[in-house]
């Protein structure tokens, strides 16, 4: 599936980020400084591990 994501801000990368694991993911934004960097570094999400007793 093809999803555009509009604004590629704190909140429009995670889920960008989390929606391109299974679909293409287009980002949109009119900061082009933020979309360049997109593009060549991509988007990394640290999750911490929780344990569940």
């Amino acid at each position: 599936m093809r999803i555009a994501v509009i604004g590629a801000g704190a909140m429009g990368s995670l889920y960008g980020a989390y929606l391109s694991r299974n679909n293409e993911v287009y980002m949109i934004d009119v900061n082009s400084k933020i979309i360049e960097s997109i593009n060549e570094r991509g988007l990394i999400i640290y999750e911490k591990e929780v344990l569940l007793y």
